[in-house]
């Protein structure tokens, strides 16, 4: 995440500096992104950015995080709040908001190119990151007693599974959200009724 001397920055520079990368990394995998072209854009020194960033990665998941993270903590407790104790009906709002940042104009090549060249180390650290957010936001906002929590982590672990693998597909096979948001629901159905015969029947029957 950014050194204090990053935030001791103006707005906004720090948006200069996070739109550069934001460029960099929505044409470029990961891997052949370039601090120099970076900083170009942002029209700093290369000595500067190292005085704001460890490396490149360093800025790559706070642009990740700032899209991700502050866009869902502001979401999310309007989802999740007291009198709402569905987690399948908010999971599925959760996922719509996902998808509409994804098909966001700005954001979409960048998210495009997390999902088709992703390497081993940035999907560690994104599944870290992932879960710190499940801890933070749908576990503590969840109306489960606590002997219930462990169902609580392990649906929402394979629940994001779901997420992850549909968001992914979206963007390799170039889906709609309808497409996606109709074979999402296919899946939660099979998953909350845990009956391939009852989801086949009701599909057939229009319910």
């Amino acid at each position: 995440m950014p050194k204090t001397l990053f935030h001791d920055l103006t707005p906004e520079k720090q948006s200069v500096i996070f739109h550069a990368g934001l460029t960099e990394f929505s044409t470029n995998p990961f891997d052949d992104a370039s601090i120099n072209q970076i900083v170009k854009r942002a029209g700093i020194a290369r000595g500067s950015f190292y005085l704001y960033f460890e490396d490149k990665e360093d800025l790559f998941f706070y642009i990740l995080e700032t899209l991700l993270t502050e866009k869902l903590s502001r979401f999310i407790p309007t989802v999740l709040h007291e009198d709402s104790p569905d987690l399948f009906g908010s999971y599925r709002t959760v996922f719509g908001f996902l998808l509409t940042v994804l098909d966001d104009p700005e954001y979409y090549p960048f998210f495009a190119s997390v999902y088709r060249h992703i390497n081993y180390r940035i999907n560690a650290r994104i599944t870290v990151m992932i879960e710190k957010f499940r801890t933070q936001y749908l576990y503590q906002n969840s109306r489960l007693a606590e002997k219930e929590r462990p169902w609580l982590m392990e649906m929402v672990a394979v629940m994001g599974l779901i997420h992850r693998d549909l968001l992914e597909r979206k963007v390799a096979e170039a889906w709609s959200m309808e497409q996606t948001m109709a074979i999402y629901d296919l899946r939660m159905s099979l998953l909350s009724k845990g009956d391939l015969q009852t989801v086949s029947a009701q599909n057939q029957n229009g319910s």
